[in-house]
């Protein structure tokens, strides 16, 4: 079978290039979220790989041929510039704990007798909910569902740059080499490449002897912004702070004495600061490192707030249609009464409409208080009731504008019939989305879909409990299987099983049920004590999480979980509720 040759024409007809470019504004804007908390100086650069560099490189690395299964990892590529070169270590564990990372480090090595550029580069994998974005042709080509990340210095960075186009495409390309038989100037583009270095340690060591000078003339905030080098506004320290760090020296130099990567990893915290003060840094540098009470007591009232994730400019672009939920169960058992089925239909009805008047009550103010029919439309807004008491028969039809989201439709759909005694209840919610918003509203439950469970049961072959159902018997296990197995099932089964080594349910299964309750079956199994948890999905898919595949889970973005012991738990039941919406939203594959 002859290799499949990836022209540059190919490339292009296979790669999303509109969703690869959503993918990394989001990874873009969460990178950005980190650094600006920390304070770090920086310029962020990127770019979606084109397709004839991506042809060029496939065909040069010899990617995707039958000799190998290389794939090329930096579609997306992210370069951070760094204005100091201690700030290379803190941006590399931000990253980390930011990201998934897909290997190590590449870092070159720096020997005694050779200078060479300082390089580090990381290759992260893109985060699932981003993933599901892009076209799946883009994964027929020889590439990793990965983004490339290089860190560099200010002083660095030009010389990066001539140093790829001046010499590296040249070897990496096979074209004529500049530099062959030309070994002095050879060696004096080395001897420029060993300036940057000195000049980076040097700027380094010149801002450390600098914040000393301040340190010994006791000015306060001087000696902050040299010794930690972090972009903070200019609000002055509180006097009554400074006036202690004049009267106790030793406490000053506890400040100074600070390891800046500690310091680093408190801003990351997610309940850390808005804006980056004085204040606001002493009172981190004396949470984590210092623990002097005076200076808490004076710092007591500075707040810590969460901080304001980047703004991104809104566009109109061609709307997405997507569904974002939907719910098909029965509200009554078998063999209920008339009356009862009854009850529960007007109960169900009255909310249901209750949610809709509500929403629209400033564009159709003259929608009746009580349940009846209905039409009202305008510009942006439309409003459908039919309802009929005697046949148990319920229809909102509704679509309204996003005052939130420039560009954006919500369609929803809610129909309560009896068939055959049955009481089914059908919701849908659709949103038509530009394509550079469709990430934020990947699922989006109605309100009301909730209220009815507080009031109503659900049935989905069997009755759904809004408690936790813990199974303790093997007669409640076969109950279990039977459910399983029924091919009338709608709805995912979560099965979570005790862990006889740790002697608890390694996942909070009621904080899951809380969650996806409504529309998936939960159950905590203590006769199986292995501490696995089991997903079944209703077209007969299973998914089994051993102990360990728990234990090593990790958000893909960062989150507070890094401050607590249980790393774990918070990851993995993100991750299960992810997967269970996805499969009500018709996006699990």
């Amino acid at each position: 079978m002859a290799e499949q040759e990836y022209t540059p024409e190919v490339v292009a007809a296979l790669k999303d290039d509109v969703n690869l470019g959503m993918a990394l504004e989001e990874i873009k804007a969460n990178i950005e979220e980190q650094l600006k908390k920390c304070g770090l100086y920086y310029r962020l650069f990127s770019r979606v790989k084109g397709s004839r560099s991506l042809a060029q490189k496939i065909a040069g690395g010899n990617y995707g041929s039958s000799d190998t299964q290389r794939k090329v990892q930096d579609l997306i590529g992210v370069r951070i510039v760094l204005y100091y070169s201690d700030d290379l270590s803190p941006c590399r564990n931000i990253l980390e704990k930011t990201f998934a990372q897909n290997g190590s480090w590449s870092v070159n090595e720096r020997t005694v007798n050779q200078f060479q550029a300082t390089k580090i580069n990381g290759v992260f994998e893109i985060p699932q909910r981003l993933l599901g974005l892009v076209k799946e042709d883009t994964w027929k080509l020889p590439v990793d569902a990965t983004f490339e990340v290089q860190i560099r210095t200010v002083l660095f960075e030009g010389w990066h740059e001539i140093e790829h186009d001046m010499r590296y495409k040249d070897v990496k390309n096979k074209q004529r080499n500049l530099w062959k038989g030309n070994q002095e100037l050879a060696r004096t583009m080395n001897s420029i490449l060993a300036s940057l270095e000195l000049c980076d340690w040097s700027l380094a060591s010149l801002f450390e002897n600098l914040a000393r000078k301040h340190l010994e003339k006791k000015n306060w905030e001087l000696m902050l912004r040299s010794r930690y080098r972090l972009r903070m506004e200019e609000k002055p320290m509180k006097p009554e702070l400074a006036a202690y760090l004049n009267d106790h020296g030793d406490v000053a130099r506890a400040f100074f004495n600070c390891d800046k990567m500690k310091m680093i990893n408190a801003l990351m915290d997610e309940n850390v600061h808005t804006r980056l003060t004085f204040d606001v840094l002493m009172k981190v540098l004396n949470d984590t490192y210092v623990h002097d009470a005076q200076v808490a007591r004076i710092l007591s009232d500075t707040k810590l707030v969460v901080y304001e994730p980047v703004k991104r400019k809104n566009k109109f672009l061609p709307l997405e249609n997507r569904t974002t939920f939907q719910l098909d169960v029965a509200l009554n058992g078998p063999g209920m009464s008339g009356e009862e089925t009854r009850r529960l239909f007007e109960t169900a009805a009255r909310i249901i409409y209750s949610w809709g008047r509500y929403k629209y009550r400033a564009v159709f103010p003259e929608a009746p208080e009580e349940l009846e029919d209905f039409r009202g439309r305008r510009p942006g807004y439309e409003l459908h009731v039919e309802y009929d008491g005697d046949s148990n028969y319920f229809l909102l039809d509704c679509s309204r504008i996003d005052s939130k989201m420039p560009g954006t439709l919500w369609f929803t759909e809610s129909r309560i019939e009896n068939k055959n005694g049955r009481l089914l209840f059908f919701v849908i919610n659709t949103s038509s989305t530009p394509e550079t918003e469709a990430a934020r509203i990947s699922f989006r439950k109605p309100k009301f879909v909730d209220r009815i469970r507080e009031q109503v049961d659900f049935y989905d072959v069997v009755r759904m409990p809004s408690q936790l159902a813990v199974i303790e018997t093997e007669e409640e296990r076969r109950r279990m299987e039977e459910l399983i197995v029924h091919p009338a099932r709608c709805l995912p089964v979560i099965c979570v099983n005790w862990d006889a080594q740790l002697g608890k349910f390694m996942t909070h299964a009621d904080k899951l049920l809380h969650t996806v309750g409504a529309f998936c079956h939960i159950y905590a199994d203590q006769t199986r004590q292995d501490g696995a948890v089991e997903v079944y999905w209703p077209d007969g898919r299973e998914n089994r999480f051993g102990r360990e595949d728990i234990l090593a889970s990790r958000f893909e973005y960062n989150r507070k979980v890094f401050t607590t012991e249980q790393l774990y738990e918070l990851p993995f039941r993100h991750k299960l509720v992810d997967m269970v919406r996805a499969c009500n939203n018709g996006r699990l594959k």
